[in-house]
């Protein structure tokens, strides 16, 4: 009878380990490690983090001197002893936010800052213009060094002394900057005229050539990419010179001071330079 009991003790005990190892060995798969398709906390938050940063997170950008927006600001100052005490300052401005700076203020200046024409190409120059803001006597082509502020006049017409001098006796107009900021051409005018003759001066102040003899008439000057040509309007009126009769295009070489007719026409109001081999490759 025991024989019998041990014999059926060794089957069943046989039977349950044949039931329960398999069963052992499956939970056992299931609850091992697989390195290729289990990522831990860490290996997750990281990626997702990577992800975000590429996809969702745009990149910060400073923003300096050379991003601001420059601007001419006129107003009143108790402080300014300018005719009727006014007072202009030049600001750069963020285009970001309000971060404002101030450039440049004519209040300790004898002369009225009056216009701003443009930066130079390099961006460290302001072309400007200053008057006499009583009389209109005095007039000036200026620079001003946005580093320093420092002022420099490249042409000046000052008649202040004069007590019979009620206007400007000659204007400045259209000053330009040639594409290496090295040169910088305008028109001189008589009177209130906006047209005049031509001329060229360095950015140092050297330099200056009259470019033109026409007495009146030239007007818009451009300078070519390559600093070769200037381009400009000349206009011809009647003898009375309130009727315009005609405009043509001229060019002259800066160098040699040679002058060409490109085109003419009954009103011209525009012209610019463009490098026309790139536009038919």
């Amino acid at each position: 009878m025991k024989r019998i009991i041990s014999i059926t003790g060794i089957i069943l005990i046989a039977f349950i380990m044949f039931a329960f190892l398999p069963s052992c060995a499956l939970i056992n798969r299931l609850s091992a490690p697989d390195d290729n398709k289990i990522k831990t906390k860490e290996d997750i938050t990281g990626t997702n983090n990577e992800e975000d940063s590429q996809s969702e997170i745009p990149e910060s950008k400073s923003t300096d001197i050379s991003q601001h927006i420059l601007y001419l600001e006129i107003g009143i100052s108790e402080d300014s002893l300018h005719f009727e005490h006014r007072i202009a300052n030049i600001y750069s401005a963020s285009p970001d936010g309000p971060d404002k700076r101030l450039i440049y203020s004519d209040i300790n200046e004898k002369y009225d800052l009056g216009r701003v024409y443009s930066v130079s190409p390099e961006g460290s120059s302001i072309l400007c213009g200053f008057f006499e803001g009583g009389r209109g006597a005095y007039t000036s082509l200026s620079l001003i060094d946005i580093k320093t502020g420092g002022l420099m006049h490249l042409a000046e017409f000052d008649y202040t002394n004069d007590p019979d001098t009620t206007e400007f006796k000659y204007v400045i107009n259209d000053p330009v900057w040639s594409k290496d900021g090295e040169k910088i051409a305008y028109i001189i005018g008589s009177g209130q005229e906006s047209t005049g003759d031509l001329y060229t001066i360095n950015s140092d102040g050297t330099g200056k050539r009259q470019l033109t003899d026409h007495g009146s008439g030239v007007s818009g000057p451009i300078f070519s990419p390559d600093g070769t040509y200037i381009a400009f309007l000349l206009y011809k009126y009647n003898e009375e010179s309130n009727i315009m009769e005609s405009a043509s295009i001229k060019t002259i070489n800066i160098e040699t001071g040679s002058t060409q007719d490109p085109a003419s026409g009954y009103l011209i109001d525009f012209i610019d330079w463009i490098e026309i081999d790139n536009l038919l490759k």
